[in-house]
């Protein structure tokens, strides 16, 4: 029942507004932030394009992509912009 204020920007606007918003929303997208950031990586650079595949392939390609991304956040947080994600999956690969 809580209510807060959180910062949003409008469309076609570059200024940010105070928007109402319950605790619990608030708390829930700050911990949602490293989900949509692997989100973010593999929608980028997905191996899998195709559907042609096995279900078990596709399964195998997902969590592929998903140890790749997670492996560069932490690459990422101990060498601060030293290589971008295609790079690095790039020397991975």
């Amino acid at each position: 029942d809580e209510i807060s204020s959180v910062l949003r920007r409008q469309k076609g606007a570059s200024t940010k507004n105070a928007v109402p918003c319950p605790i619990l929303v608030k708390h829930y997208n700050h911990g949602m932030g490293a989900v949509d950031l692997c989100d973010q990586y593999t929608a980028a650079y997905h191996l899998d394009r195709r559907s042609k595949f096995r279900f078990y392939l596709r399964i195998f390609f997902d969590l592929m992509d998903v140890a790749m991304v997670n492996s560069f956040i932490v690459y990422n947080k101990l060498h601060p912009n030293e290589l971008s994600f295609l790079d690095f999956k790039l020397i991975v690969s």
